[in-house]
């Protein structure tokens, strides 16, 4: 009688997995486990840092929006009773002569040397054209002038006491209302700061820094040029 060997895989099957291929499996699921682990983390911390970009973006959108449309309500005016001439851009945080009572404690930056966002911030004072009288215009019907309102608006960067900067808009410099946070510098200039900007025109860029939760910092950099309502200067 012939007899037959033994299946060596049935006999696998039915004894079930041997130690060492229970520790191969094992080792294999630790390692699939730990690769799913990572890329739940990327993709977390990708999804906090892209949160806190839209976040900038849109601070910095609304931002851009406001004081876009008050540029385009101002001009360049001298104010013969009080010798101001507008807009004063002043750098710094540091204003002199008529508007020296602007002066302020500079606001702290990070930006690296050589970045864009490094650099001299540049702040402004404006005066706006309104409807003075009431007739529905915001030129004088008799001399054919604008019409200026009194309060002064300007936009400064400061730092709070949390170390984050704030971008205020101010009239009278005072009542101050953050306008965005997380502002890393400002800059607006004229023909009069930067030959290289058009007659009666301003441009205005924002530059944004936030770092965040997961050590991420996340930059962001938007300008405007924008055409004021007059070009009465000499």
């Amino acid at each position: 009688m012939i007899k037959c060997a033994p299946n060596r895989a049935s006999v696998r099957g039915e004894s079930g997995m041997t130690l060492i291929e229970l520790i191969a499996m094992t080792g294999v699921m630790a390692l699939v486990i730990s690769a799913l682990f990572c890329a739940f983390t990327v993709a977390n911390q990708l999804f906090r840092a892209g949160d806190t970009a839209v976040n900038l973006e849109e601070q910095a959108r609304q931002a851009m929006t406001q004081i876009t449309s008050e540029l385009k309500q101002t001009g360049y005016y001298y104010d013969d009773a009080t010798g101001k001439d507008y807009p004063y851009v002043f750098a710094n945080a540091s204003a002199d002569g008529f508007f020296a009572s602007y002066s302020h404690t500079p606001a702290q930056h990070a930006a690296e040397e050589g970045t864009a966002a490094y650099g001299t911030t540049k702040e402004i004072i404006f005066r706006m054209a309104e409807d003075l009288d009431g007739d529905g215009y915001k030129i004088d019907a008799s001399t054919g002038q604008i019409e200026w309102g009194a309060d002064e608006i300007s936009y400064q960067l400061r730092t709070d006491e949390d170390g984050v900067n704030h971008l205020e808009r101010r009239v009278n410099n005072a009542t101050p209302q953050v306008i965005a946070s997380h502002v890393e510098r400002i800059t607006f200039d004229t023909i009069y700061s930067d030959s290289t900007i058009p007659y009666g025109q301003v441009r205005l860029v924002i530059h944004m820094r936030k770092t965040n939760t997961d050590g991420r910092i996340i930059k962001a950099a938007y300008s405007s040029m924008v055409k004021m309502r007059n070009f009465e200067r000499d």
